[in-house]
């Protein structure tokens, strides 16, 4: 498990611990029927609207954390991924059930709203019967009438932040879906780029044997060819010492012919008296 993957999961359980707990505080807040009850204010910090947008904000900072655990867990050893990726889904689960709920606090606390501004008359003193006190109850009643017409446009707005809140969460689940994939390609791409570098060596290196071979292939033929030359060199000087040796033994041979038909016959005509015998 990667170090940032703990980092976020301690976040995470901080964040929805924290969570549930407001979530409970903001739940107390609606219970009318229970003794010691105190409205809470009806705008400001600690206003039921403010404390449950503070919510939805921090389930929104939540939910960035989920997203960011199933990212990590795209880096967790494949023996180990599986039981993280179930965790995230737990995870998930966990923070689908704290958004439905805030949603039903959130209704519950509007009309606690409501009946806190309608019966804020009946509980004033029964005593009190001044004789402006129908003048001040008829501002009074303006005057909630006024902050419900307020509080029913902030729950129209409110609707329409939490379209907007759905629209951008299922935005960011396509991004992350999308940041997957092109990991996934990422990865496939350095995978062709690492074989393309391998078999780039591999034609460098056949290249270079090509190349010895070419040079060894071109070292035959210089010798193959000086060997001809040195054979043509050869027949031709066996050509011209047979044609020197010919011609020798040509001149030498007219002149033994001529020579011997002379002596042969000069002992006979010493014998005979110099006359030739029949």
């Amino acid at each position: 498990m990667t170090t940032l993957l703990q980092t976020y999961e301690e976040d995470y359980k901080e964040a929805i611990k924290h969570a549930q707990d407001e979530l409970a505080a903001l739940r107390s807040t609606v219970k009318r029927d229970a003794a010691f009850y105190k409205p809470p204010p009806a705008s400001g910090v600690g206003s039921r609207v403010q404390r449950g947008a503070a919510l939805t904000a921090q389930l929104t900072q939540i939910k960035e954390l989920i997203s960011n655990m199933e990212y990590e867990c795209n880096d967790v050893p494949a023996a180990s991924r599986a039981v993280a990726k179930e965790r995230v889904t737990r995870y998930s689960a966990a923070l689908r059930k704290l958004e439905e709920d805030l949603a039903a606090v959130k209704v519950e606390a509007s009309a606690a709203d409501r009946e806190d501004l309608i019966g804020a008359a009946k509980r004033a003193p029964a005593g009190d019967q001044a004789p402006a006190a129908g003048d001040l109850d008829d501002e009074a009643r303006r005057h909630r009438m006024q902050m419900m017409d307020n509080t029913e446009k902030y729950k129209q707005a409110s609707g329409t932040l939490n379209k907007a809140e759905r629209l951008l969460n299922d935005t960011e689940t396509v991004g992350g879906q999308a940041l997957t994939t092109l990991r996934a390609q990422t990865e496939q791409l350095q995978r062709i780029n690492e074989t393309t570098i391998a078999v780039d060596e591999e034609v460098s290196e056949a290249r270079r044997i090509l190349q010895g071979m070419q040079k060894v292939m071109i070292k035959h033929k210089l010798i193959l060819i000086a060997i001809i030359l040195v054979l043509l060199f050869l027949i031709i000087v066996a050509i011209y010492v047979a044609v020197s040796k010919s011609k020798t033994n040509a001149t030498v041979a007219p002149t033994q012919t001529t020579v011997n038909p002379i002596t042969t016959s000069s002992p006979s005509n010493s014998g005979s008296g110099g006359l030739p015998s029949e």
